[in-house]
């Protein structure tokens, strides 16, 4: 016998019964349910065999009773189910005294599995920086929530990955394309009793299924926002109502809204919510978490390994908004620091009679160490090729379209020349005191944090409190200025320099504010929207430049160009000599073009502006020391003279006053600062 057959077919019942064609349905019903009872089949027997069968014809119809609907009161199923539960007194009886408290029990269970793991409770008093950093790993959670709530994880994802209209649509949509394709047919062909109980499409939707099916990396394929986030995200916020203990990713996200700067309000709603934990704990974390820092920076400066501290002075007015006659407005001077510790550094840059030696040698220098030489010069020219090029290969209109363009921007970023970079070094934050941070204030920090060691004084003298020591006097610390204080000031530079007049001048600044309706002030301008301003001035000349070179009038004309790398690097080479030099502005100048010689002048600054940013991002050392011997002459020009004296304290120093040990050591940790 096939097993795939049922044993008695039509032919035999053809023989037995008397022609069917004109009964109703009732009579139907009621001779198989007849020979149910003659040959005393129970209906669980019976229902078993139609939904575990391998038979061909009654898996179809299984198939077609099982079949999702439209709605419920289509949905075979749920027709039963409700039948069951208003007909069936007993069957009432025990949805609500069994099946219901089961599921309950579950969830209950679950739950008290969740709140009691240890692994989701923190403790704020015990927490460190390194069990911060395990907390930012979402996927432990989604495994301990898939671990310890199968049911309620199951439950939430059925909820939120199951596919809506659209979705089913498209997924129908897109299975008919892909038959056609194939040269079948939408489904096999249904005989007509099957049609008759069909009352609406099946489900196709063919995406993944199952509570595992999606990960916290990998979302649903159709979904904008995974849904395994809103599940964590659920189960999170239940536990956390339940038993505040069980903080791990409420802890988290309370910490991320603060630093964020979300208001004490919202945070005190979400908080309400479950969400996240309240302001106050953020606080206390706040509190611990630098505690750890100043005992992790602490222990690197204990080490013995060679080190250096990054400090800056923040400025707070107390209770300024009281503009009264009789107010005086207080002031916080606090000062941030950071420690960072240097590997792969020559023992001997500790050397400090060596270094104490050199004093006073800048006694030699001349203007001709601050100079830019032709050397210098080379290198500009090639890094402001290099710079151009990728500037037009990641803004120019339509560079989605073109051909290689991953490829061609490393070739750009190869184009650049390199000069001394440094490996990139983590840094330990935390360490602060409350001095300012000027020359003054930059002695006493640095005896601060030789205290902060608790290390013994090294003065045999240490009870002549008035005496001057090694910090005050500077002589085991090294002094030198933050990068970021120079790219900062030649913003101002450019601003300064370049603004112009929006009425007079069509080409500055100040015109291409107003175009980009910014309205930030520009006698004390914010660092990031200088340097938007600057960048997008420099870009749409650029491009300007580009339509000029190739003969263009119409964006659209642009848009549609299709450069390779050869025309890019021979365009790139082109600008470079005709518009971002001093020589090109100056020969604009004598031919009474003042808006080209400005507008030279600005592309020129503008590229030594993001040349010096780009070397700093890269930690390399030689490229920002070449940018600096310009940058003293125009921080003197735009008189900034603090910024010009500066860059030259640093030429000079490096030159004269260092050994070339410790010259490696500052080089690597200016450069580590922002690398």
């Amino acid at each position: 016998m096939d097993p795939n057959k049922l044993e008695f077919n039509s032919e035999y019942w053809q023989n037995i019964l008397p022609p069917m064609d004109d009964i109703t349905l009732d009579t139907k019903l009621h001779l198989i349910l007849s020979l149910v009872l003659y040959l005393a089949v129970t209906v669980r027997q019976l229902l078993e065999f139609i939904f575990t069968t391998e038979i061909t014809a009654v898996k179809s119809k299984a198939s077609v009773f099982m079949s999702r609907r439209k709605s419920l009161e289509q949905f075979a199923p749920a027709v039963l189910f409700q039948l069951w539960h208003t007909r069936w007194p007993k069957v009432r009886t025990y949805l609500h005294e069994m099946i219901i408290p089961c599921a309950h029990e579950i969830a209950l269970e679950e739950s008290d599995s969740i709140i009691r793991d240890p692994d989701l409770q923190i403790n704020v008093k015990k927490l460190t920086v390194a069990s911060i950093r395990e907390l930012l790993r979402p996927e432990k959670i989604l495994e301990k929530y898939r671990a310890s709530a199968p049911f309620i994880f199951g439950l939430l994802y059925t909820f939120s990955a199951s596919p809506n209209r659209y979705r089913k649509e498209k997924a129908a949509r897109e299975e008919k394309k892909s038959s056609q394709r194939m040269g079948t047919e939408d489904g096999a062909a249904e005989d007509a009793n099957d049609k008759a109980d069909e009352s609406g499409p099946e489900d196709v939707y063919e995406g993944a299924s199952g509570p595992h099916a999606a990960s916290a990396e990998t979302p649903l394929e159709g979904f904008s926002r995974n849904p395994v986030f809103a599940i964590i995200l659920a189960i999170t916020m239940l536990a956390f109502v339940r038993n505040r203990a069980t903080n791990a990713l409420p802890l988290l996200l309370g910490l991320f809204f603060k630093i964020s700067g979300t208001s004490a309000r919202v945070l005190t709603m979400l908080s309400n919510t479950g969400i996240c934990v309240s302001s106050n704990t953020v606080e206390r974390l706040k509190k611990r978490i630098s505690e750890d820092a100043i005992a992790f920076a602490v222990d690197l400066m204990k080490s013995g390994q060679i080190f250096f501290v990054i400090f800056d002075n923040i400025n707070i007015f107390i209770r300024k908004f009281q503009q009264r006659t009789t107010n005086r407005n207080t002031m916080i001077h606090a000062t941030n620091a950071a420690v960072i510790g240097l590997s792969g550094v020559d023992a001997a840059a500790e050397n400090l009679k060596e270094k104490l030696d050199l004093r006073g040698k800048r006694s030699a220098a001349t203007i001709e160490d601050i100079l830019p030489t032709r050397e210098d010069d080379a290198h500009m020219r090639k890094a402001f090729t290099g710079l151009i090029a990728d500037m037009l290969i990641r803004y120019c209109p339509g560079n989605q379209k073109w051909e290689d363009r991953a490829e061609m921007l490393k070739e750009a970023s190869d184009m650049i020349p390199k000069d001394r970079p440094r490996k990139r070094t983590r840094a330990r934050s935390g360490f602060s005191t409350s001095t300012k941070g000027l020359k003054r204030g930059s002695s006493r920090s640095s005896s601060k944090y030789k205290n902060g060691q608790h290390l013994p004084k090294r003065n045999a003298r240490r009870d002549r409190f008035d005496d001057v020591d090694t910090m005050e006097r500077v002589e085991n610390p090294e002094e030198l200025s933050a990068l970021w204080h120079h790219a900062l000031q030649a913003s101002h530079k450019i601003m300064r320099t370049h603004y112009g007049n929006a009425v007079l001048d069509p080409t500055s600044l100040a015109a291409h504010k107003g175009l980009l309706n910014r309205t930030w002030d520009v006698n004390k301008p914010n660092y990031a929207a200088a340097k938007a301003l600057i960048k997008h001035s420099l870009i749409a000349r650029l491009l300007h430049i580009v339509m000029l070179f190739l003969n263009m009038t119409l964006w659209s004309e642009l848009s549609a160009w299709r450069p390779n790398m050869l025309e890019i690097r021979e365009i790139s080479e082109k600008i470079t000599a005709q518009f971002a030099t001093t020589a090109a502005a100056e020969d604009a100048k004598k031919g009474e073009d003042d808006y080209l010689a400005h507008a030279i002048y600005f592309i020129r600054d503008a590229l030594f502006f993001f040349e010096f940013e780009h070397a700093v991002s890269w930690a390399d050392a030689g490229r920002v020391l070449r940018v600096l011997k310009y940058w003293a002459f125009s921080f003197r020009g735009a008189s900034q003279h603090n910024y010009a004296r500066e860059c030259a304290e640093i030429l000079i120093k490096l030159k004269y006053e260092v050994t070339q040990s410790l010259r490696a050591a500052l080089e690597k940790a200016c450069n580590s600062i922002s690398g």
